[in-house]
């Protein structure tokens, strides 16, 4: 069952599952963001400009889709420029599946469409967190990416617990591989390495813990950061904010956490 905690009514609106996260509230920042899933970007109002792994993209966009793992910038055109976002993990999918199908769903509609068909799909989510996100998008569910059946489960468990002591140890254990044979074929199979899947996990259990967060020290090392100040600095990186003010934030932001996230 997700758990539910609630901001300010009207604020913003976070959800995030296992596997997939959708957010509407404010961009408060033009500062470079890294997060280890593919986001849709949507304006919410206006247009805004966007810098992708270094590249400056052309003109005014009402939309744009970041791959994950690429340094990303929205240059808004308003301070606090309302946005919505769907967000994928891209351990679930098939990348080039999934593109096809954002980039579809984007541009078989004008931007008022594309606004109202993420606004219902958040009052879906609402009423059931359970729901299909990809099917009420796309009309189908999409493929999951094939992968080694013992990196599947290690992956699971590090989107339950990042903070997993030895973590690479104790699951190649499990696996019943060697260390080094583990974080091998962790990264065949995900083309990502182990270190930088779950600080990518680590930080996603910020985001669903910071809103009701009083003590940020307590919350660092309750996710295993070794401590404040790598901790800041990871959040700074990740979402281009200074904890206090990701904090401030989703404080005024309704949410919806999965209870595996949390």
């Amino acid at each position: 069952m997700p758990n539910q905690q609630n901001g300010q009514d009207g604020q913003g609106f976070l959800w995030l599952g296992t596997e997939r996260g959708y957010y509407r509230g404010p961009l408060s920042t033009s500062e470079k963001r890294v997060f280890g899933a593919h986001v849709l970007y949507v304006a919410a109002e206006g247009r805004f400009q966007a810098v992708i792994g270094g590249s400056r993209l052309t003109g005014d966009r009402h939309w744009v889709i970041a791959p994950a793992y690429q340094a990303h910038t929205m240059l808004c055109s308003t301070p606090n420029q309302p946005f919505l976002a769907y967000v994928i993990e891209p351990e679930a999918c098939v990348t080039p599946q999934l593109m096809t199908a954002l980039e579809s769903w984007c541009a078989r509609r004008n931007q008022a469409q594309r606004v109202d068909g993420l606004r219902r799909l958040e009052r879906r989510i609402k009423r059931d967190t359970a729901t299909d996100t990809d099917r009420l998008m796309f009309g189908r569910s999409l493929a999951r990416r094939p992968l080694d059946p013992r990196i599947d489960q290690a992956l699971q468990v590090l989107r339950e617990n990042p903070k997993l002591p030895h973590a690479a140890g104790c699951l190649a254990e499990s696996c019943e591989l060697s260390r080094s044979r583990f974080l091998h074929l962790f990264r065949e199979e995900t083309g990502l390495s182990f270190r930088r899947f779950r600080a990518w996990r680590r930080a996603r259990h910020v985001m669903a813990r910071m809103g009701l967060c009083s003590n940020l020290t307590r919350l660092a090392v309750d996710l295993g950061y070794p401590d404040a100040t790598h901790f800041s600095h990871s959040v700074r990186r990740t979402y281009g904010l200074k904890a206090t003010d990701l904090r401030a934030i989703l404080r005024r932001t309704e949410l919806r956490i999965d209870s595996r996230v949390a």
